[in-house]
């Protein structure tokens, strides 16, 4: 199915009578039913030309969702991501510093040796990160992450992803960057790259548990099995749609999600892959005019390490001059 081009400009807010309207209005590749509970409000903004916003709010269990759907064919925005930096940074932050209209934070993250360091492969800026940055180099071959992470990049080729390796492993894989292989290598022509894990969605099939608590649903991915404050991003199928997404957690206003629950938000939401970011108080969303519009668990947001942004694409996206 191919989704329709994005309506032009509203806001709307309906009760769940009117959600399966609303939804198709938000992404028409949705699903009629929530994956997350029953809905007790939404709203559909297009803060920007490109840009739909989804906000909702759902009981049994409580949540507050937000989703972005950024239209790639729109010439006018740009993604881009955090330049190699050694500087943490919220990500309102980050947003203000460099001119984005939307972000959300990016890869977990450390400390290790005095160097701070994504767990996965990053780029921004058009600069990929140096390796002892980064999880893909062998300075951390003993690390149980190493080489976990999937991602998805932009650059002089469009769009494209990469699977994680667990999926690599235990799936035949068809789509994306070296499907078959788990590898450093990144597409040449790279300006940005953002990396995570678990695997959420994996070519249209989002990732289901009997029991989403037990270690064997994201085995790659311990913390997956409790409900947590979540970042996710993801990819359309036919590649026209970016889709970031949070979702609080740790409040009796949002539970958060278990990982199973993530994957089917997700699916719903239209992704044909989508992969988990770093989550807790690290998981926040940035609208331009408005800030950071959803609800961290702690009052103080977690400065964290790398950011995905969407620019005006004459505004020099992601350019960071304070590194």
């Amino acid at each position: 199915m191919n989704p329709r081009p994005f309506l032009s400009n509203f806001l709307v807010r309906l009760p769940v009578a009117g959600s399966a309207l609303l939804l198709s209005l938000f992404a028409p590749m949705l699903l009629q039913a929530s994956a997350s509970g029953t809905i007790v409000s939404e709203a559909v903004t297009e803060p920007f030309p490109g840009i739909r916003l989804l906000e909702r709010v759902t009981a049994e269990p409580p949540m507050r969702i937000y989703a972005a759907a950024i239209d790639l064919t729109n010439e006018n925005l740009s993604v881009d991501a955090t330049a190699p930096t050694r500087k943490l940074r919220s990500v309102e932050e980050w947003a203000r510093e460099t001119g984005a209209l939307i972000a959300v934070n990016g890869d977990f993250f450390r400390y290790a040796d005095g160097t701070p360091h994504v767990y996965g492969d990053a780029a921004g800026g058009g600069e990929r990160w140096p390796v002892p940055q980064t999880g893909r180099g062998d300075h951390y071959s003993d690390a149980w992450f190493h080489q976990h992470y999937g991602w998805f990049a932009f650059g002089d080729f469009g769009v494209t992803f990469t699977a994680t390796r667990h999926a690599k492993r235990t799936r035949k894989l068809t789509e994306g960057w070296r499907p078959e292989k788990v590898t450093a290598e990144i597409p040449p022509g790279t300006r940005a790259l953002v990396s995570g894990f678990s695997q959420l969605v994996i070519e249209g099939e989002a990732i289901v548990c009997e029991d989403p608590k037990a270690k064997t649903c994201f085995p790659d991915r311990g913390d997956l099995h409790a409900r947590h404050p979540r970042t996710a991003m993801g990819l359309t199928r036919d590649g026209k749609r970016f889709l970031l997404v949070v979702v609080d957690g740790r409040s009796d206003e949002s539970a958060g999600m278990f990982g199973t629950e993530l994957a089917a938000l997700m699916k719903e939401l239209g992704a044909w892959n989508a992969i988990n970011l770093d989550g807790g108080g690290s998981s926040q969303m940035y609208v331009k005019g408005r800030g950071t519009i959803n609800a961290p668990h702690i009052t103080q947001r977690r400065k964290v390490l790398n950011h995905w942004g969407v620019f005006r694409a004459d505004s020099g996206a992601g350019r960071d001059k304070r590194k």
